[in-house]
């Protein structure tokens, strides 16, 4: 079961979604008074796979209107 959290769920998800805006995680653990490495335990891997499908998906819409603007 573990050990209680620091933050409620409504903290976690402003962590969650200012890393995503590419705050630093350091910055984010002083300001909410977690440590950097729980912050990276909940968000690590999952950030890290959400900027990945938000880039690539940003290189496929640029290929597809570039694309797109070479047809006309």
């Amino acid at each position: 079961m573990g050990r209680k959290s620091a933050l409620t769920e409504k903290q976690w998800a402003a962590v969650g979604q200012r890393l995503l805006k590419g705050e630093a995680a350091r910055a984010l653990a002083r300001e909410f008074g977690v440590s950097e490495a729980a912050i990276r335990k909940r968000f690590g891997a999952q950030t890290k796979q959400i900027k990945d499908v938000a880039i690539n998906w940003l290189r496929q819409s640029r290929h597809l209107v570039r694309c797109r603007l070479v047809r006309r």
